[in-house]
């Protein structure tokens, strides 16, 4: 998947989430993604492979999820669904 292909909004829970492309997130350059519930943001990483930068955007699409449906999944269970979710994605579409 490019960089282009990747969505610059998503609407979770009725509310439109930002997607944003950094060089280091909170300035520490071992994050690979954050998401900032307040603000309705994520942001990815540069300089992961494209089936990485999938995979964080998914692990951030489920913390937003646990943020706007009220749903507590943690981490253990995101890390095991971001490259599952990736692969069916990459695999299909």
């Amino acid at each position: 998947m490019k960089m282009k292909d990747f969505p610059k909004e998503l609407v979770i829970g009725g509310r439109t989430w930002v997607v944003k492309f950094r060089r280091v997130i909170e300035g520490n350059p071992i994050y690979l993604g954050m998401c900032y519930f307040e603000e309705a943001e994520i942001h990815i990483r540069l300089g992961q492979s494209p089936r990485e930068r999938l995979a964080t955007l998914w692990h951030e699409i489920f913390h937003a999820y646990e943020w706007e449906y009220g749903v507590k999944l943690g981490h253990k269970i995101i890390r095991k669904l971001e490259y599952a979710q990736s692969d069916f994605v990459l695999e299909n579409f």
